[in-house]
């Protein structure tokens, strides 16, 4: 029995580096995957996780989200074990940063494929939807656009103002099966500090469960948060992804 790491696709950090001179973390210390028991021992042959994981600038695993899965015993095994890795942190102008990271992990009993590419996003939603027990769900596929219960505006000195900072930040993120938001980061570019700003005030925020058919699901949502003087504001409800 075999079992492989697909893949680490760096993904955008928590203040979007897309500059030349970033340098995506590495894995440095790795704890190898078990293939469930359970699913073992119920004659399932194979399965797959696909997995965000937080990587803070020493180069430890912060929060972990498996986002889609083959069933819970999959994800569990690959979440128990990457919580335990060490890396070598990402770097941007030299100095170490905190990044957002995709890892796939693909259990196999007879044999092992393997892709070496980010998948694009519309596809990859596509194809989780038929073969996945686990995804996330847009807006238009709950009951309802999931009701904010505290959502602090971000960070937004008179200092930037000043020196001119306006715009409008995209953030991309999950609310979980408990309305805590999850993973979120900034989609398109941006000025550094206001995109920065954005993701650390959408880590704090706190919605209703998310339902689907009355049952508590992962949504995978954006938000347009708006920074103009007077105030950083953000739209009224999060925007379908």
């Amino acid at each position: 029995m075999r079992l492989l790491l697909l893949a680490l696709f760096p993904a955008q950090s928590f203040s979007a580096p897309a500059a030349e001179d970033f340098v995506p973390p590495k894995v440095q210390q790795q704890v190898h995957v078990q293939f469930p028991v359970r699913a073992q021992h119920q004659g399932i042959t194979n399965g797959e996780v696909r997995l965000f994981v937080e990587v803070d600038p020493e180069g430890k695993v912060g929060d972990v989200l498996a986002f889609v899965h083959s069933g819970p015993d999959f994800a569990h095994a690959a979440t128990d074990a990457v919580r335990q890795w060490r890396f070598t942190p990402g770097r941007l102008a030299g100095q170490p940063i905190g990044s957002i990271n995709r890892i796939n992990v693909l259990f196999e009993v007879n044999g092992v494929t393997t892709y070496t590419r980010m998948p694009e996003q519309a596809a990859e939603r596509a194809d989780a939807a038929e073969r996945f027990a686990y995804r996330p769900y847009t807006l238009p596929e709950l009951d309802r656009a999931p009701k904010p219960l505290s959502r602090p505006s971000p960070v937004y000195p008179e200092e930037w103002i000043q020196q001119g900072k306006t715009g409008v930040v995209s953030v991309e993120y999950f609310i979980d099966e408990d309305g805590r938001t999850r993973f979120p980061r900034v989609a398109g570019k941006s000025d550094e500090l206001l995109g920065a700003s954005a993701v650390a005030a959408v880590k704090t925020w706190k919605f209703e469960p998310p339902l689907r058919r009355g049952q508590r699901v992962l949504a995978q949502v954006g938000q347009e948060i708006q920074f103009q003087a007077g105030a950083a504001k953000d739209g009224a409800q999060p925007n379908p992804r």
